[in-house]
């Protein structure tokens, strides 16, 4: 709520006029300013901004649609009311005015109790607008302190976790919370875990379903070494998002663990949007696996599989932004386009995702994409 009285600026050449508005709020509930003249009015809201603006149209020099066409275009001013003051009583500069930002316009003679109520009706509005405006602000900061967190709940970007393997991804949110998530960490000296989610929606509720899956993997680590099972640990966080009822929030995710020992990897997935890609020097393989998304409904039941991690292979997992997008035609890039990109910039040779994203967004002919896209690899180099 406002602390002070609110600040009247009335504008106009002819200083009878300015006394004549100035007497009508001259009870101590406003700050009352006057000026003569358009470049006075500049040089005032250099200043001071002023809650309302009284503003007369016939002036010499600049006149008052010139002075209100320049502070509407003032980012520093371009939300204060103005009403407008004309002895014109023509419909065209009471559209002109309109068109120009003012709130209002106000005929000369006019009923000086009917502009005080105009007044007060808009600084109203102004105070409703300052409330939206400063809560907006706060929740921007909110948000992007509740971002920094996020991103610090994320793995290093690259990790050779071992002498002939390494982890890395890239993360890129379309809002400043992302609804994708990913982790990577260690089992035991020859197990690592690692995967990839994707939260339905965006923003405060989808991020708080990724913090979730930060803590469950921290506090059921012991109890995944006593498995090293996907299936088991995919039906554990399923019961468990139904549990806390995350406003009707599901996600998909790929799930592995990799033996560094024997090169197998252990995975399991839960939903049907995309599927990661072994990629070898021979071959590029989806490891493909239909099954319900996590939080669609209880008693789910997943499978386990087992693939070899081949020397000099990446395995390459993707979130659905990176299939769905649509270039200018409307064409859907689909699996066979992330191939072809894939083979394009010889990816399991040098594997920089930040390319594989420049690729993604020639697609679709944009500056970013309408999903958050994640993109992490486990490759393994060639056996020393």
């Amino acid at each position: 709520m406002r602390k002070d009285n609110p600040t009247i600026l009335i504008v106009d050449d002819e200083p009878v006029n300015r006394i004549i508005l100035a007497r009508a709020f001259t009870n101590n509930e406003y700050n009352i300013f006057e000026c003569g003249s358009g470049d006075e009015v500049l040089a005032f809201i250099d200043k001071r901004i002023p809650d309302i603006i009284l503003l007369d149209i016939m002036m010499p020099g600049m006149d008052g649609f010139e002075v209100c066409q320049k502070i509407k275009n003032n980012p520093r001013t371009f939300d204060v009311p103005i009403l407008l003051i004309t002895a014109l009583n023509d419909k065209q500069s009471k559209l002109k005015g309109l068109e120009l930002g003012a709130y209002d316009v106000i005929t000369k003679p006019f009923d000086i109790f009917e502009v005080k109520l105009r007044v007060k009706q808009y600084l109203r509005m102004r105070d409703l607008f300052i409330q939206v405006k400063e809560n907006n602000l706060r929740m921007k900061r909110e948000i992007l302190s509740a971002r920094k967190v996020q991103m610090n709940l994320l793995p290093d970007n690259h990790i050779n976790f071992h002498k002939n393997y390494e982890f890395l991804f890239e993360y890129f949110p379309c809002e400043d919370l992302g609804g994708d998530f990913i982790d990577f960490l260690e089992v035991d000296e020859n197990h690592f875990l690692f995967y990839i989610a994707d939260v339905s929606g965006h923003g405060v509720a989808s991020s708080l379903v990724t913090v979730f899956l930060k803590e469950f993997f921290n506090q059921h680590i012991s109890k995944i070494k006593a498995h090293y099972s996907p299936k088991i640990i995919l039906e554990t966080i399923n019961k468990a998002i139904l549990s806390l009822n995350f406003s009707d929030k599901y996600l998909t995710m790929f799930l592995g663990i990799l033996n560094i020992e024997t090169n197998q990897l252990y995975w399991s997935s839960a939903g049907p949007n995309t599927f990661p890609l072994l990629i070898t020097e021979h071959d590029i393989i989806e490891l493909k696996n239909q099954a319900p998304a996590l939080g669609w409904w209880e008693d789910i039941n997943f499978d386990d599989f087992t693939t070899d991690i081949l020397p000099n292979s990446l395995l390459l997992c993707y979130s659905d932004a990176a299939v769905e997008i649509k270039n200018k035609q409307d064409e859907m890039l689909g699996i066979e386009g992330i191939v072809e990109m894939v083979k394009k910039l010889r990816l399991l040779e040098y594997p920089d995702f930040q390319s594989l994203i420049h690729e993604l967004l020639d697609y679709s002919n944009q500056l970013s994409f309408d999903d958050d896209l994640t993109l992490i690899g486990i490759r393994r180099l060639l056996n020393e």
